[in-house]
């Protein structure tokens, strides 16, 4: 039997492979079938994905666009943070030494810089790089990039789509990337 997961494409269960072949070339052509079906699959999901965080940032931005720029709400502060995020992470980082390893370090909001400052203290005191934080929270990016502390640069996280994901990650070139997380 076989489960259709876009055209074209079917996942097949074990006993759908035949053929007078041995067991490990059975398992072989078995995992290759659902390997490549499971990536179509995949490529798929992201798409839609992609879609509808475009659609999302959108939204943010024209509503942040809308607002007065005297407006304190969180929503508005976030929006008005992401308009120019990529850009500003290209142009922050391009600036920073590039004879020297990055660290990235994303920090959601606040509660997690508390976190991770003595990690970001430990690594620049045992190795010469570049840290380079982002954050979520127009409060903890707002709070930090006032007072950096050992961090290099401080940038809003761009909003995950496939283009901003790309020129972040082409922009700060991470050697490592630490994610503090602090509910679970």
């Amino acid at each position: 039997s076989a489960t259709r997961c876009n055209p074209g494409c079917e996942i097949r269960d074990y006993k759908s492979v035949t053929g007078d072949i041995g067991i490990s070339d059975k398992l072989t052509n078995f995992v290759d079938s659902n390997q490549q079906c499971i990536h179509s699959l995949r490529l798929h999901m992201l798409g839609k994905y992609d879609i509808v965080m475009r659609m999302a940032r959108g939204i943010v931005l024209a509503a942040s666009a809308l607002a007065p720029d005297e407006s304190t709400a969180k929503f508005m502060r976030y929006g008005r943070g992401q308009r120019r995020a990529a850009q500003i992470a290209e142009e922050t980082c391009a600036a920073l030494p590039q004879d020297r390893p990055t660290v990235w370090v994303h920090c959601s909001s606040m509660g997690e810089y508390g976190i991770a400052r003595p990690i970001i203290s430990a690594v620049k005191q045992r190795m010469e790089c570049n840290v380079v934080l982002t954050f979520f929270s127009p409060t903890g990016y707002e709070a930090v990039s006032r007072r950096p502390g050992d961090a290099d640069a401080v940038l809003y996280m761009p909003l995950d789509t496939s283009r901003n994901v790309r020129r972040f990650l082409d922009a700060v070139r991470p050697r490592c990337a630490v994610f503090m997380v602090s509910e679970y």
